[in-house]
């Protein structure tokens, strides 16, 4: 398991380049205090109509370093929110003109996809589906934390070319993979905060616990989704979404809350 760079608190707003590094079952270091009252703030913020959610406060964890694997749209989105809340992100791409760009754009840094996945004490798989594989060729990420917020929806028939994505990236790389941001388009992510709640599934509890702390520096609450085997019902879940919407249908017309 990599080890993991830790901030020592110093009372003092804003990132720490004092680091030192210990396993990654110890707990990270505290937040400054400002970072502390924004991350309370968020905690109460209250779930999406529909949701019934399991309160769970995520740990304070200390600015990271966050490789993300593409330079698309949900790289853009996400990391945006994450340089915002202090974290350190490099992008990556299959064009390095791209990735430069958007690293550029959301004040990041850019590098291959060995570099980031290297980089990353946490790791985002941002690709299309039928690009993961040659990700996972390029990248070293045993015992890594993965998060998997990719689809492998097959356009036009609206099923899944792969039904355990996050299982199976997982099983081919030895992540510790969480799936989580797989549900909502990119143009949602984008909003300040995005107004969803974002279900996790994952088998590590550490892993669990540091996506978490990622989901709440987007501004979202984090439910728990259950295991990594739930993970196939979240991409099932998205295809359907995916199709109703290309139909015209709200989805949320399917599912009325009752009570």
């Amino acid at each position: 398991m990599p080890p993991i760079r830790l901030r020592r608190s110093t009372g003092r707003v804003g990132p720490s380049r004092r680091a030192h590094t210990t396993t990654a079952v110890q707990v990270l270091a505290t937040r400054s205090n400002a970072s502390r009252a924004r991350q309370s703030a968020r905690n109460v913020m209250s779930p999406p109509v529909g949701y019934l959610m399991v309160s769970i406060e995520p740990p304070n964890f200390a600015d990271m370093r966050i490789g993300i694997l593409g330079a698309g749209n949900m790289a853009a989105a996400l990391g945006t929110h994450w340089v915002r809340a202090g974290h350190e992100v490099m992008v990556s791409g299959r064009d390095p003109g791209r990735a430069r760009e958007t690293a550029e754009r959301i004040g990041g840094q850019a590098g291959d996809w060995a570099q980031a996945a290297q980089f990353g004490e946490v790791v985002l798989l941002a690709v299309l589906a039928d690009g993961v594989p040659d990700v996972l060729a390029a990248t070293e990420l045993a015992g890594k934390v993965v998060i998997d917020c990719t689809n492998a929806v097959v356009q036009g028939r609206w099923t899944l070319a792969t039904p355990a994505m996050a299982e199976s990236v997982a099983a081919k790389s030895g992540a510790r993979v969480v799936k989580a941001f797989n549900l909502c388009p990119d143009e949602l992510w984008r909003q300040t905060p995005p107004p969803v709640a974002v279900p996790l599934c994952g088998d590590d509890p550490e892993a669990m616990d540091i996506v978490r702390g990622l989901v709440v520096d987007v501004g979202c609450v984090a439910v728990d989704g259950g295991g990594l085997e739930r993970a196939a019902l979240f991409e099932a879940t998205a295809a359907v979404v995916i199709g109703l919407a290309v139909q015209g249908v709200e989805p949320r017309g399917i599912l009325p809350v009752v009570g």
